[in-house]
């Protein structure tokens, strides 16, 4: 396996994504930054990682060819014999490199093993195997590499190209994050990276990792100062990567250390196969970022300190809790200690309230549990404003304290707590789950997507803009981001239950998916049936399965299958028979969604609303719902509104 520095330039991220891929797959390792520069503390890591590669790639493009930064790269490239030049769009080589033959892959769109592609490859290849020894230095050794055929040259190297591509994404806020033009203040905890060996394959992992974290921060807020190389100098937090190959497994694992106490505060392990390397050290930074935060939170001095033992305690159930399916229950407990031990420390009355939240939101069909739950959300949300008034955590508690809720006071809360903390991305994932149970399904998508660039580093916040724009139609956009997900949280449950949803929706084969996940039970294969035939006879079984009493909390659910098999008639009876099911009035999102539209283009669909407190909402408020502005509608929103005041 060779190392391969990619250069180019960040208009053409999308493109150079290809390359790398076809890169890693064919065994090398690459190294790509997006040409986003964070000041001189990467300017040395950049350096280094362009004279340790054995290939320099550079895509010439009308963009790049105008970049001081892919010049100087080129540069070093052609003087020390390890220039692989490759035109993107026709574009033709600055001068200087024209003497270079330049491979044409203008026309490749990332698939398939054009002969262009084959020939970088073998290109790329034969430059890092003849590349000569310098300083007396060894390089790494590698075995005489096969002689494979074109199509097998290709196959073996694809998997670098993953890699590089979340390299890029990784360093694209590198500026943003680190504003190489402010001093840190002295309350900006700093933090050592390092390898916890001497291995080559950890300190690698530790160099990459540190580059990665510049771009993972995204705002001014969660800033941490970072060093210019990797090594355990002195620091408020250290980070230690070990990393171990079997050939076709990479393992590694990841510690957070406190120097103060020079305790572990939080440790977890990775392990992917060999060919996806690039997305194992994606998984790494993005659990060493969200850690930070957490650490940061205490590091800073800004609201106290805390013991090393509860320190501990908060850092591990302030990560645990970014995953959508976080066992909040067994996390409560423990961040109710930091806030009884520690009352001024705020990020602590932040998370539990959250954890609180969401289990609340849980339980709500168990009665006495869920009262006692909504009664201590209450008395700890009070404690919470006793600490700051104007935190939107504990308006947003309100949700879950007075639940049930009209649509118009839903929103009323959700509205509030953006006016108290518009930046919150708490604050933004709730208020678009509100905006989808109304029918504001572009809108609902705008705040998740604000969300999202402002906790990028939490799975429950990605998988929220996966459903959010799932449900607003777009479904090749959801892919995306789901493929982005599942790079990051290979294994979250959170991220596979987004996959299950799509591929259940839209998906080829999803009852394969279905199988994987678990779901198919005797009444699944009813509506699997159904979904095969959407005719009448499957659809006898279905309808008699959904009337069972003992079948009444799958009933909001099974009026997705009748949506998906346009059987408005069904679902409007079935809910004269049973009423609303319960569920419609807490949430009413599945209304909206896109293979709902036969349900909402009958007109029985406006009295509906009418009795869920849908309508009351729209007509005072004045902003009516997506679906009212459908071609295919058979009645105006507002007429029929007009009928049924």
């Amino acid at each position: 396996m060779a190392s391969i520095f990619l250069s180019y330039d960040r208009d053409d991220a999308e493109r150079a994504r290809h390359f790398a891929r076809a890169l890693e797959k064919a065994g090398h390792h690459v190294w790509w930054d997006l040409h986003v520069r964070g000041g001189a503390q990467f300017s040395k890591v950049i350096e280094e990682a362009l004279i340790a590669a054995d290939a320099v790639v550079v895509l010439w493009s009308a963009n790049s060819i105008e970049s001081a930064w892919v010049r100087d790269e080129a540069a070093a490239g052609r003087d020390s014999g390890r220039l692989v030049p490759v035109t993107i769009d026709g574009a033709q080589a600055p001068l200087g490199f024209r003497q270079f033959q330049t491979i044409d892959l203008s026309r490749w769109n990332g698939r398939g093993a054009p002969a262009p592609l084959r020939t970088l490859l073998a290109d790329v290849a034969a430059t890092a195997q003849s590349r000569e020894l310098t300083n007396g230095e060894v390089a790494a050794a590698l075995p005489a590499a096969p002689v494979l055929a074109p199509a097998e040259r290709l196959q073996a190297r694809v998997p670098l190209l993953v890699a590089a591509l979340v390299a890029c994404v990784v360093l694209l806020a590198l500026v943003v994050v680190f504003r190489p033009w402010q001093r840190p203040d002295e309350t900006t905890p700093s933090v050592a990276v390092s390898a916890a060996d001497s291995s080559q394959l950890s300190t690698e992992m530790a160099r990459n990792l540190l580059v990665k974290l510049g771009s993972m921060q995204r705002t001014e807020d969660s800033t941490v100062r970072l060093p210019e190389d990797i090594g355990p100098g002195p620091a408020d937090i250290r980070l230690a990567v070990n990393g171990t190959s079997d050939g076709n497994v990479f393992r590694a694992n990841l510690s957070l250390i406190s120097a103060r106490g020079k305790t572990m505060l939080w440790s977890s392990d990775f392990e992917r196969p060999a060919a996806d390397r690039s997305a194992l050290e994606d998984s790494i930074a993005s659990a060493a970022a969200r850690a930070l935060r957490c650490a940061r939170d205490e590091a800073s001095g800004e609201y106290g300190r805390l013991s090393e033992d509860l320190r501990r305690t908060y850092v591990n159930a302030c990560t645990a809790l970014t995953d959508a399916f976080a066992d909040e229950d067994s996390l409560i407990p423990q961040l109710r200690q930091v806030t009884e031990q520690a009352p001024a420390f705020r990020p602590a009355w932040v998370q539990l309230l959250t954890a609180e939240s969401a289990y609340a939101s849980l339980i709500r069909d168990r009665n006495e549990e869920a009262a006692a739950a909504r009664t201590a959300l209450a008395r700890d949300a009070a404690a919470a404003r006793k600490i700051d008034p104007a935190m939107a955590e504990a308006t947003l508690a309100e949700l879950q304290i007075h639940h049930p809720l009209t649509p118009s006071q839903a929103m009323a809360i959700v509205d509030r707590a953006k006016r108290l903390d518009p930046q919150n991305a708490a604050v933004l994932v709730a208020r678009a789950a509100q905006l989808s149970r109304v029918g504001s399904m572009t809108a609902a998508l705008d705040d998740a997507v604000a969300a999202n660039k402002l906790d990028a580093l939490s799975p429950n916040t990605r998988v929220n803009l996966i459903f959010a724009t799932l449900f607003a139609g777009q479904v090749d956009r959801a892919r995306i981001e789901l493929a982005a997900a599942k790079r990051l949280w290979p294994d979250s449950s959170a991220v596979r239950e987004a996959e299950y949803e799509l591929e259940l929706r839209y998906g080829a084969d999803f009852e394969k998916i279905s199988r994987d996940m678990g779901y198919i039970g005797p009444g699944f294969q009813i509506y699997l049936n159904a979904r095969r035939d959407p005719g009448d006879a499957p659809m006898g079984p279905y309808m008699a399965f959904l009337r069972r009493p003992e079948n009444a909390k799958r009933l909001y659910f099974g009026l997705q299958g009748l949506g998906e098999t346009n059987r408005p008639d069904q679902f409007y009876q079935l809910l004269a028979e049973v009423g609303d099911g319960g569920s419609l009035t807490s949430d009413s999102s599945l209304l909206f969604r896109p293979w709902m539209a036969s349900v909402r283009r009958d007109p029985r669909f406006m009295p509906l609303t009418k009795k869920l407190g849908l309508l009351d909402y729209w007509q005072k408020s004045g902003k009516w719902p997506d679906f009212c502005a459908d071609a295919q509608l058979r009645y105006d929103c507002r007429t029929e509104a007009a009928k049924l005041k």
